[in-house]
């Protein structure tokens, strides 16, 4: 009958060209077209397996897919592959997965896994069934892959991709497609040394940062030929922001990208602790995890101005006029961005960073024509370098690594790995001990000077009251 309304059928009533046996367990089927009937099986984890009984005797592809059933189950109970599936099958299924958990928990690194299964895993090994992906094919998944990137990764690339493998084979054996999961393999290269700042380029770059903005100022006001002879105002704009981002960067180790760009006035806070003040950074977007920075303050002037991330954040604020009148209180309330430009435009990574290596490469250090852009081993600088320098800044002055790892989001493994180049020679005096000695003779002296100086107020509340007493017996 052809028309618009659907045929409602009884629950209990099977259709003709479906029957279940074993409890619903397993359910015989027919396709469009196809006299032969298919077997659809049920899984203890409740998905369900599609075989061809390749039979078109009911009785027969009902025979054929009891003794299926029966495998499977028996493979199940004795911890046994029951179905085999294509690699690619899980690739896909653990890239949804980690997506939806990056958009649940705002971290980068399911995202990244996912980018790598994308890119990397899933064209090499998404072919092979799941329970044969052994030591040989993981060797040339590595040689494969050397070929696409175009030279040896490092260790710690490496250590991403197999990060990314093992949450595939979790998957896979969870699922019962696999018995064992296999050893991953990491024959990358050691990581160089990443770029930074040592103390000498850091007072360089502070004093320069200012003498480029007006360079940029003038470039701004003057006529001539755009991008040659001067710039627009939104490249002004850019290189404005990008003085501050640079020391907030290199006072609290964020990292340069979504970590700082995605911060908003109310996620800034000020703690207190033995009558001091600093300010907190509660980062919305991190790489691993949410967690709390606290900016380093290297001083304040005698006039009470605080610098480290007090001064940036002011400047930032003050070109606003909603903001510029409100005191940090109300300001650390705001539901706003704080990395913007003044016409409301959010600031992004990829322009910070091209600013930043011009910057750089403007600033004349020795006759070097690159100005600070490179390091001693020719390694570009970029805003990634400012966390390597807070990192450095940090060994120098003995914060260990695992209070590293809390305040930059980063394994102390990873630390370091990247920050070994911090020797015991660089600071003698703390391993010594002599930071330590003059810390307590100076406490001591400043105990000695105050004792002192009570006792000479106590003398002169004694001469004072001698000499009213022979004044008056005089009288």
């Amino acid at each position: 009958m052809l028309d618009n309304h659907k045929t409602i059928q009884p629950l209990n009533i099977i259709p003709k060209d479906e029957r279940a046996i074993y409890n619903g367990a397993v359910v015989l089927f027919k396709r469009n077209r196809s006299k032969r009937w298919q077997a659809r099986i049920r899984r203890n984890s409740g998905e369900w397996v599609v075989y061809s009984t390749k039979s078109a005797d009911f009785d027969k592809a009902a025979a054929v897919a009891e003794e299926r059933y029966r495998e499977i189950q028996y493979a199940q109970k004795t911890g046994k592959i029951d179905v085999t599936r294509r690699f690619s099958s899980i690739c896909q299924l653990c890239k949804k997965e980690l997506l939806d958990e990056a958009v649940r928990t705002g971290q980068q690194t399911p995202k990244n896994y996912a980018q790598v299964i994308e890119k990397y895993i899933e064209p090499i090994l998404g072919s092979y069934m799941c329970h044969n992906i052994d030591t040989a094919a993981l060797r040339m998944y590595s040689e494969k892959r050397k070929e696409m990137i175009g030279h040896t990764p490092t260790q710690s690339t490496i250590a991403t991709h197999n990060s990314a493998l093992n949450y595939l084979f979790r998957k896979a054996k969870e699922k019962n497609f696999i018995q064992f999961i296999p050893k991953t393999i990491n024959d990358g290269v050691e990581g160089k040394r990443r770029p930074y700042f040592n103390d000498k380029e850091m007072r360089i770059l502070n004093a320069n940062m200012w003498r480029y903005l007006q360079h940029s100022e003038k470039l701004l006001k003057q006529k001539g030929r755009n991008g040659i002879e001067n710039i627009g105002i939104k490249t002004y704009w850019i290189r404005e922001l990008l003085v501050d981002v640079v020391r907030i960067l290199v006072n609290t180790g964020m990292r340069p990208g979504s970590e700082i760009l995605s911060l908003k006035w109310k996620h800034l806070s000020i703690t207190k602790q033995h009558g001091m003040e600093s300010i907190q950074f509660s980062l919305p977007h991190s790489k691993t995890k949410r967690r709390i920075v606290i900016g380093y303050e290297p001083f304040v002037r005698e006039d009470g101005v605080k610098y480290g991330c007090w001064k940036p954040l002011e400047n930032i604020k003050n070109r606003f006029d909603n903001l510029k009148d409100l005191d940090w209180d109300k300001l650390f309330k705001c539901d706003e961005y704080i990395f913007r430009y003044p016409n409301g435009e959010l600031a992004i990574q990829e322009q910070l960073t091209k600013s930043f290596k011009r910057m750089l490469k403007w600033i004349q250090v020795d006759g070097n024509e690159d100005g600070l852009l490179k390091d001693d081993f020719g390694e570009e600088r970029t805003l990634y370098s400012l966390r390597h320098t807070y990192a450095s800044r940090m060994r120098y002055k003995g914060i260990t690594f695992d209070d590293l790892s809390v305040q930059m989001g980063t394994s102390v493994k990873m630390l370091e790995q990247h920050y070994s180049h911090f020797k015991v020679s660089d600071n003698p005096n703390k391993f010594a001990g002599h930071e330590q000695r003059a810390t307590k003779d100076k406490q001591k002296n400043e105990a000695e000077n105050s004792t002192m100086i009570k006792q000479l107020v106590e003398q002169n509340q004694q001469m004072k009251q001698l000499l009213e007493q022979f004044l008056k017996n005089r009288q």
